[in-house]
């Protein structure tokens, strides 16, 4: 028999929005007389803009890890998956485990922040050939791949197999990839010299990015800076090129030319969480790609007591852009929804998300 729990306010993700609303509620409202619950399938945040330093051993794998029930003290978390979600009966059934019955969730206010998914598949073999960076695990594997290169390479008498051995491919030149790349390149000058017979010269490290220049939201200036100081250390940049297909040994670009490489490396594919697009259609919700359109209160507007932030939601901006999906958007992003809600709960006037 299913158990039912019944919260004032429900969160749905535990990256950056969702920690972030949970801290704000669990700071302004009195947990004797409100309750608050995140529903995440890891009982962890993970900081992912720091996953590319554990690539580069830069820093240790747990020092990107932190305890939902520490970062979020007077929430209840339940490490959990989602199974569905009723928005007119405000209701939420999750699954904690295949031995465990399932759970249901009546709340009062629901808050979205459940990011996006990763989808490969568009890319014909990019899911079969390409390692992902969003989980710790992800950058640990990548870590060891390239040691691993290293390893194989310093035993291969041909050059040309060699150089393929150690040409390493980041697709994606947003903020996950640079600083990937950047990563690998200080791993292969602290490391590569320890490897006997391996020279400077069969290392490669390519960064394909579809835009004109790296890292799109950013001021153009700064882009510009951070492309040619990459560059000068032994980036090979590859620009306005998308990636039409790649094999275990070759990545193939639209304009017809190829790179070949025995790593390669996907930080781009996000798509639209499956429960976001699920709402959005069955309820014909307003949307910007796949988010959740909410207005300057962070408020989904058509449902009572349904709030968005983070990657699922575009919210806009006093300058009239929408918010980008990055981390230091979202943190605020969650911090402004909590303060919000309180308000709500406490019958005073919400205030309008604003950061530049």
């Amino acid at each position: 028999m299913s158990r039912e729990i019944k919260l004032d306010v429900l969160i749905l993700g535990g990256g950056f929005a969702g920690v972030y609303t949970g801290k704000a509620l669990g700071k302004k409202m009195n947990p004797k007389n409100h309750s608050v619950g995140i529903v995440s399938s890891n009982n962890y945040m993970v900081f992912q803009p720091m996953l590319a330093e554990v690539v580069g051993a830069s820093i240790s794998p747990r020092h990107v890890v932190n305890s939902l029930r520490s970062l979020c003290p007077k929430v209840q978390v339940y490490r959990a998956e989602i199974e569905s979600i009723d928005l007119e009966e405000k209701s939420v059934m999750i699954s904690p485990d295949p031995h465990v019955n399932p759970v249901k969730i009546v709340y009062k206010e629901l808050v979205v922040c459940l990011g996006a998914e990763i989808d490969l598949s568009r890319v014909p073999g990019m899911q079969q050939h390409a390692l992902p960076m969003q989980t710790v695990g992800d950058a640990m594997i990548l870590r060891t791949r390239i040691i691993a290169r290293f390893e194989h390479a310093m035993l291969e008498s041909d050059p040309e197999l060699r150089r393929r051995l150690l040409t390493f491919i980041v697709v994606g030149g947003g903020y996950s990839g640079v600083e990937t790349a950047g990563q690998i390149l200080d791993l292969i000058a602290s490391t590569g010299k320890s490897y006997q017979g391996l020279e400077k010269e069969d290392f490669k490290v390519v960064l394909i990015h579809a835009g004109s220049h790296i890292l799109p939201t950013m001021d153009e200036k700064l882009a510009r800076y951070a492309e040619n100081t990459l560059v000068r250390r032994g980036l090979w940049l590859v620009l306005d090129q998308k990636v039409r297909a790649v094999t275990a040994t070759t990545v193939y670009l639209d304009n017809g030319t190829w790179i070949e490489g025995a790593t390669v490396i996907s930080t781009v594919g996000n798509a639209p969480h499956r429960f976001v697009k699920e709402m959005i259609e069955k309820h014909d919700l307003k949307s910007e790609r796949g988010r959740l359109v909410t207005n300057a209160e962070l408020e989904v507007e058509g449902v009572d007591g349904l709030w968005a932030a983070g990657d699922c939601a575009a919210t806009t901006m006093t300058d009239g852009a929408l918010t980008p999906p990055t981390a230091q958007f979202a943190s605020r992003l969650g911090a402004q929804c909590g303060a919000n809600i309180t308000a709500k709960l406490a019958g005073k006037p919400l205030k309008p998300f604003k950061f530049t």
